[in-house]
């Protein structure tokens, strides 16, 4: 009976490796693998299961992770939460590396069951995340600790299609040495599906990266060469079809609107296309080794904020009937850093604007100043903000 519980708390406990439903600080994978690896060491089997010599691939990748963490710490922008990231990060892995062990260890589950598990879970999270964002369904599963967190998807280590993408790598690599060691496909395909769709879907280069380098690693480590040509051949096929579908019918830039419409998803995933080309030109090769960092302050996109209002364009006041013909140029940085807004902006019609702008000063004298502008009808505005600082333009009726 003891055995039994422990096999379905386990079962459990793995289920959430990759997506924990409920989070209050810390995971329910983290919150329920103590409590689990506790019990198992306490069942004492007659023949022990694999030992540490099974499990030397995993943790030499672990080895290799934690040097690649080592090595892009002096380029991160905040030493201090880049390590404190990591130091998480490197616990949840030893931590499933830990339970996998003990389970596998102790006879309560083989270690087939525990790879189906694992990847049963990156499953589960993938497949969510492409209920939520294509259709809407489930995107309000969790509850809403933080009335300010405009946080409505998943929690566990899929918060953000980035991550789900990262999760749904995992998932794939894991299901491909399922598939190697098995020789039975058929379940393997439907997974490596799910979790090849919600990496497209979530444009993360991390997750396409990975996967590749972790499937070709398996394949050359168990000589499953076969595969690693299928693969290649197949990505090949996957990468042409997908890049001629984007051009000629711009279904991506269909969908991320239809997304941005439909409000089902993160502000960040609105303008994944946009990013991802941004993305692609920040990579050099020591960003591609190494990487920059896992600090706030390393992420490429900023909080800063701009907006143009035409308010002649906008309704009469309710009551007086009172109009507006002033246009509104808004700048804000979020950030606590200095940040720069290049910004482009067209006018209603070509002309010489005068233009009142109001900053950062003490005094009204010192944050008040009048100039002219002149749009074609395109104008160009540079400004350096301070942190927390805005600056807005009011500019009055052109002159042709």
């Amino acid at each position: 009976m003891y055995l039994k519980c422990l096999r379905f708390a386990a079962a459990i406990c793995l289920l959430t490796t990759f997506w924990s439903v409920v989070r209050i600080s810390f995971s329910v994978f983290e919150l329920l693998a103590p409590i689990v690896i506790l019990g198992a060491l306490a069942y004492k089997p007659q023949i022990r299961g694999p030992g540490l010599d099974a499990f030397k691939l995993v943790i030499a990748g672990l080895v290799v992770l934690t040097l690649a963490y080592v090595i892009s710490s002096p380029s991160s922008h905040d030493p201090v939460e880049h390590v404190e990231k990591v130091a998480r990060l490197l616990a949840a892995f030893l931590l499933v590396v830990g339970l996998s062990y003990v389970l596998a260890n102790r006879r309560i589950l083989t270690t087939m069951e525990i790879f189906y598990l694992l990847a049963f879970s990156s499953v589960a999270c993938s497949l969510v995340a492409i209920l939520q964002g294509q259709l809407g369904i489930l995107s309000g599963i969790m509850p809403r600790t933080d009335p300010s967190a405009d946080i409505t998807r998943m929690t566990g280590l899929a918060e953000h299609p980035i991550e789900a993408g990262d999760v749904a790598a995992y998932g794939a690599v894991i299901a491909i040495g399922i598939g190697i060691v098995r020789r039975k496909w058929l379940v393997v395909v439907g997974m490596l599906a799910i979790d090849a769709y919600s990496m497209k879907y979530s444009a993360s280069i991390t997750a396409v990266l990975g996967f590749v380098t972790g499937t070709t690693l398996l394949c050359l480590y168990t000589k499953a060469y076969k595969v690693l040509v299928c693969g290649i051949v197949a990505g090949t096929f996957a990468a042409i079809v997908g890049a001629s579908l984007a051009n000629n019918s711009g279904r991506l830039a269909e969908r991320l609107s239809d997304l941005a419409a439909s409000g089902g998803n993160f502000g960040t995933v609105q303008t994944r296309e946009i990013q991802l080309r941004k993305a692609l030109n920040l990579i050099d090769v020591k960003t591609l080794l190494f990487g920059n960092g896992y600090s706030a302050a390393d992420l490429p996109y900023k909080m800063v904020y701009f907006r143009g209002v035409d308010t002649s364009t906008l309704p009469p006041q309710a009551g007086s009937g009172s109009t507006s013909n002033k246009i509104l140029l808004n700048f804000v940085n979020f950030e606590s850093s200095p940040q720069t807004l290049d910004v482009r902006v067209t006018l209603p019609k070509s002309a010489t604007y005068q233009a009142e702008r109001i900053g950062a000063g003490d005094t009204w004298s010192a944050a008040n100043s009048t100039l002219s502008l002149t749009g074609n009808p395109d104008l160009e505005l540079k400004e350096n903000l301070g942190p927390g600082e805005s600056v807005q333009y009011i500019l009055s009726s052109g002159r042709s």
